[in-house]
Parts: structure tokens; C-alpha cells; sequence
């Protein structure tokens, strides 16, 4: 029997999932940073402190290095659980068929217009 809380078990996830009350909280907080995120934003984009070329930059650091870093984060703190393994290989599958069917798609229309793939 353990002794210690080091040595207990995990605890149980509470009754309800991922509908329990500490769930909840946590996407209002998640919801309440974003959507105050896009007022701001909008409230600068409207005044004229946000110029297009402002906007262009800070568009290029979210796509380029902001949403990767997030992204990495949120993967590197998943909890492994059973059946993930699956899910990610289904989300690993779809992602590969998206790709190639873009590809497919860029190739025969840039052979239709006469360059290759990747030209203007």
C-alpha cells in the first residue's frame, strides 16, 4: 500500500470528462484571452497604429514562429494515454492524403499552364 503521496496512484479523472467544472473554467479562461486578444487588435487595427505593413509582419511571426512554438508546446505536455497512438496515426494519415492530393493538384494545373510545380 503507499505510504506517501509520491507513491499513490494517479488520481481518477473526475465524473464528467472533459465536461467537469475545472474543464470548463479553464476554456473560459482560454476563450476570455483570446477573444480579448482580437479586441485589442482590432481596436489598434482601427485607430491606425496598425498599418498594413504592421500587420503583415505580425501575421509573418505568428504563422512562422509564434503558432509552431505553441504547437510544440501543447504536444510536448500531452499526456500519453491509451489510444492516442491511434488517433495520431489517423491524424498522421489524413494530414499525408491532404498533402498529396495538394500536390496532385498543384502539379497538373501548373503542367496545364506550362511551368513547373513551385513556379509563378
Amino acid at each position: 500500500p503507499p505510504t506517501t503521496a509520491v507513491d499513490a496512484p494517479p488520481a481518477a479523472p473526475p465524473p464528467g470528462g472533459h465536461l467537469s467544472p475545472d474543464a470548463l473554467e479553464m476554456l473560459g479562461k482560454v476563450l476570455l484571452e483570446v477573444m480579448s486578444i482580437q479586441l485589442l487588435g482590432f481596436l489598434l487595427k482601427r485607430s491606425g497604429a496598425v498599418t498594413p505593413v504592421t500587420e503583415a509582419g505580425i501575421g509573418h511571426y505568428v504563422a512562422v514562429i509564434g503558432f509552431p512554438c505553441v504547437l510544440f508546446r501543447a504536444l510536448s505536455e500531452l499526456q500519453p494515454a491509451a489510444g492516442i497512438l491511434p488517433l495520431m496515426l489517423v491524424i498522421g494519415s489524413a494530414k499525408a492524403l491532404v498533402f498529396g492530393a495538394a500536390y496532385l493538384i498543384g502539379s497538373r494545373s501548373a503542367s496545364r499552364a506550362g511551368g513547373a510545380p513551385g513556379e509563378p
